[in-house]
């Protein structure tokens, strides 16, 4: 890469990193000011849905002490009998209406009469009465499911009339959720209202597994960044008290959750902002690099075509100085470098016995291998041999080095090898592999193009032979093994497939032998079953000799053996 393309990459690099560090920075920033933001704003939407919760709780002691202190209940007292109850439930009609209840249930002791005041905007008028039972001898409020839904249940009993007991109920339905909300953001449901969350938002499953953590038993908790659907919520779960459902309880726990849309979209605004004005900055940095770039490269411009006539040979250069301080240096130095040439030689002696170093550690390598390398040139004449291959071959030096291939008197060197070294030194193939035997041992040879960086060099093979006797030796052991592992297998599942029809005939024929008075044929059977003996004895033989594990003494389910023992003989 030149120096001008070098300078221009270096200012835009300078800018781009400054443009991605300035986003990280200021996303950063940002996403630590919504996350406190969202926070103060769920603990603000928590405690409005939890205040308004306990507005609602309010109202029902409100009615229960309005109920109590009317002075028309103290009037109707001196009513008695039909007369009365009729009264009391007209009054509790109107009362209900105007305290938006949605039923009221009075309970008489004497007669033993329970009834219920149906509201208009109850859905099903057919309410289970068997769940309103008193626990407390004071007045109280407690939450109870009755037919699917959460009620607000005040029980009391009238003080000017002791033989009355009312249930007043105020189901938690939608208005509930409507009027609990701060913001139009904000989704809040019952945990036991599971279904009708479900409808409100997709994905509500994830909020189910919160709520059965068991962290959810504190009575307050706040969970922000759940995803839900392809939304993000905070989320905050409040235990407000427990759930009465027939007999049993279970915590009551209100949640709310708190969209992140807002701030999501200020993120995004913030980013979009952000790489606008950074694309702004890349493109002037650009011009800017342009310009710097050519200014400081057009002296190194002129010292490249000062240097390419030196090359050509052409010392008489002169490079002119009309540059800043420090290119002035360089061009100094330039001079004066070339004054220092002769010094060079020096240098390349002690290259040169650096080379020579490394050839002879490079020749003790090549002795040093366990495997018999031939070098061969283009003419088919051995050019280099290593000390393996005279030692294991039993050849001298002076009978393979600088002799023809094709002289050297071994049965590995046969026709297809020394044509296959012909086609490689004539670049006809790129490699060649072949394994032949000599004096019961094997041998793989292998010739392939010798590759270096010298033209002269070209056209040259290596051959390369290894004797991989103990290789195959061992490889014929493992497949022998493999064969008796095979045949082991075969065996057992063979044995175990016999066995088990073997079993069956020998308990139905011993069965037979029993039943049978015709003493010819119960001798034909005892000879069947000495035939079946001797062949389950065989098979067993046959196992016996095909594994190598010896069985121990193993523990046995007890209760399994009878059962298939029941089995086998349920014949008889």
């Amino acid at each position: 890469m030149k120096l001008y393309s070098r300078t221009l990459l270096f200012f835009v690099g300078t800018a781009v990193f400054q443009s991605i560090l300035t986003i990280i920075l200021v996303t950063g920033l940002v996403l630590k000011d919504n996350q406190r933001e969202a926070e103060k704003e769920l603990r603000f939407e928590a405690d409005y849905s939890y205040n308004s919760y306990n507005t609602w709780v309010l109202s029902l002691w409100k009615d229960i002490f309005q109920i109590k202190n009317d002075p028309f209940i103290a009037e109707s007292i001196s009513h008695d009998g039909a007369a009365f109850e009729s009264t009391i439930h007209q009054y509790l009609t109107d009362f209900m209406k105007s305290a938006s209840l949605d039923a009221i249930v009075t309970k008489w002791h004497g007669s033993g009469n329970i009834h219920m005041i149906i509201g208009n905007n109850v859905r099903n008028p057919k309410m289970d009465m068997e769940p309103f039972s008193f626990t407390k001898n004071h007045p109280y409020i407690e939450l109870r499911m009755i037919d699917g839904k959460v009620y607000l249940a005040a029980y009391f009993t009238l003080q000017t009339f002791k033989e009355l007991d009312l249930i007043l109920l105020k189901e938690i339905n939608s208005d509930f959720y409507t009027h609990i909300t701060n913001s139009d953001r904000s989704i809040v449901f019952l945990s036991s209202d599971i279904e009708e969350a479900k409808r409100k938002l997709k994905g509500i499953e994830s909020i189910r597994s919160l709520l059965a953590h068991p962290d959810t038993s504190i009575p307050y908790k706040e969970v922000m960044g759940v995803t839900v659907g392809q939304s993000s919520y905070n989320l905050s779960i409040r235990l407000i008290g427990r759930l009465y459902v027939s007999s049993d309880m279970e915590n009551l726990y209100l949640v709310l959750m708190v969209s992140n849309k807002p701030y999501e979209r200020l993120l995004f605004r913030i980013r979009e902002i952000v790489l606008y004005v950074s694309l702004l900055v890349g493109i002037f940095t650009i011009f800017l690099s342009v310009f710097f770039s050519n200014r400081i490269t057009s002296s190194f411009h002129k010292l490249i075509l000062a240097m390419q006539r030196i090359r050509e040979g052409d010392f008489s250069v002169y490079v002119p100085v009309d540059s800043t301080k420090e290119v002035q240096q360089l061009i100094h130095g330039f001079n004066e470098m070339v004054t220092q040439l002769h010094n060079n030689k020096q240098t390349l002696d002690k290259y040169i016995s650096e080379i020579t170093f490394l050839k002879d550690y490079n020749e003790k390598i090549f002795h040093s291998l366990n495997t018999g390398i031939l070098v061969i040139n283009n003419d088919l004449s051995v050019e280099k041999v290593n000390s393996y291959f005279l030692e294991h071959f039993e050849f001298e030096k002076d009978t393979v080095l600088k002799f023809p291939v094709k002289d050297i008197q071994s049965p590995l060197l046969d026709n297809e090898v020394l044509d296959s070294i012909t086609d490689i030194t004539k670049n006809r193939k790129s490699r060649w592999t072949k394994i032949k035997r000599m004096n019961n041992r094997a041998f793989e040879i292998k010739l392939y193009p010798l590759s270096t960086m010298h033209y002269g060099d070209k056209g040259k093979c290596v051959m390369e032979i290894e004797d991989i006797s103990p290789k195959i030796e061992l490889e014929e052991k493992i497949m022998q093994a493999e064969k008796l592992s095979s045949l082991s297998l075969l065996s057992a599942g063979v044995s175990h497939e016999i066995n088990n029809p073997l079993s069956s005939i020998m308990t139905n024929v011993q069965n037979l032998i029993e039943e049978e008075r015709n003493e010819v044929k119960k001798e034909s059977l005892v000879w069947i079953e000495q035939e079946t003996k001797r062949i389950a004895r065989i098979v067993r033989d046959l196992l016996d000799f095909s594994t190598t594990v010896s069985n121990g003494d193993e523990r046995t389910e007890v209760n399994q053996c009878i059962r298939d023992i029941v089995k086998i003989i349920e014949y008889g």
